[in-house]
């Protein structure tokens, strides 16, 4: 049974942890790598949460491997939430199966999973696809075009989380995602491409999201052959339009 941890204070202005449970995380971070203008996702009952908030103390940062979040969003009315410390206890994912190693999760595709923690408000839960009915149904997604998060997590005490409104969303800081076939995220697709792209064919599920995504030519959510074939038009005719 998940336990509900009491870790998250903020003082002078910076995030503090208590570490008997989460142990020490992240007192120094990197800067957030979420877009500083695109930060905003939305709750009806809540209002809005901001991805970036100041982009160093604070703030969602993807770690580099690319499989997990780790630190805060900030909601004016629900205060912080959680994603999570960057050090998964068990492998690459969080489990989520303890509080001390519980966090946000990034799947093949961009698909997320598992759950952020928030004081006043208790577990979001960012893949209701896998513990609920029909009725909760939903995952966030993160992937092209444009690198931005779409689709809803759930909250118990506050209902849905809209990471992509319409008019507002929340995205990925420039630098941070690859163009389609520009596996070497180098500005053009050329040779240099296609020992990456082979590399995330021959093993998708080790390949960081965003590799993973640029591979993914017809945005189906796989890597398998059609999209070998859509690689090599695209490294021959230029034609590698974002679906």
């Amino acid at each position: 049974m998940r336990q509900i941890p009491n870790r998250i204070r903020r003082a002078t202005g910076l995030i503090l942890f208590v570490a008997p449970v989460f142990g020490v995380v992240h007192l120094s971070r990197a800067q957030s790598n979420i877009d500083p203008v695109d930060k905003w996702s939305w709750s009806e009952n809540a209002g809005w949460t901001n991805w970036y908030d100041d982009g160093v103390a604070s703030g969602a940062e993807i770690e580099p491997s690319g499989d997990v979040f780790s630190g805060f969003i900030w909601a004016e009315n629900l205060g912080w939430l959680y994603l999570g410390d960057g050090v998964p206890d068990f492998g690459p994912f969080y489990s989520n199966a303890i509080a001390a190693d519980t966090g946000v999760n990034i799947g093949v595709g961009g698909l997320l999973s598992g759950f952020a923690w928030g004081e006043n408000i208790g577990w979001v839960n960012f893949d209701t696809l896998a513990a609920a009915g029909p009725a909760l149904a939903a995952q966030v997604d993160l992937c092209c075009p444009g690198f931005q998060f779409s689709g809803f997590a759930w909250g118990e005490n506050v209902g849905w989380i809209n990471l992509d409104s319409g008019v507002t969303f929340v995205g990925l800081g420039p630098g941070v995602s690859l163009d389609r076939g520009d596996l070497n995220n180098d500005g053009i697709r050329d040779g240099m491409d296609i020992m990456p792209f082979i590399d995330v064919f021959l093993s998708p599920s080790a390949a960081p999201f965003w590799e993973f995504c640029a591979s993914d030519m017809d945005d189906d959510g796989d890597v398998d052959l059609v999209d070998v074939a859509m690689f090599t038009d695209c490294l021959l005719t230029g034609a590698c339009i974002c679906p």
